[in-house]
């Protein structure tokens, strides 16, 4: 990808607080390659979860956007939770 503004990701850092800071680590996380660094305060829907608990077994079984739309709260939160942490299958940066 292009540097950010036509700058340097040597020069280029991204911050955020509580819902921006969650917003800075999605982001940050999916665009590696675009950020020297990236600071996140008080980021919040960062605690872990058990990966069998809180309708993880509903989300596994979504195939469709419209069962997503249709799903539970805490499906969804499943199905948030695993897109914002989920690696690039297409990005070619390699740490």
């Amino acid at each position: 990808a292009a540097p950010v503004h036509g700058g340097s990701m040597y020069s280029t850092s991204i911050s955020g607080h509580s819902m921006g800071g969650y917003g800075t680590w999605r982001i940050g996380m999916k665009n590696p390659e675009l950020y020297s660094s990236i600071y996140a305060m008080s980021s919040c829907c960062l605690a872990p979860y058990r990966a069998d608990g809180g309708g993880m077994a509903q989300a596994a079984e979504i195939t469709t956007l419209e069962q997503a739309a249709q799903a539970a709260i805490f499906t969804r939160v499943q199905l948030t939770l695993a897109a914002a942490w989920s690696p690039n299958p297409i990005s070619t940066f390699r740490a």
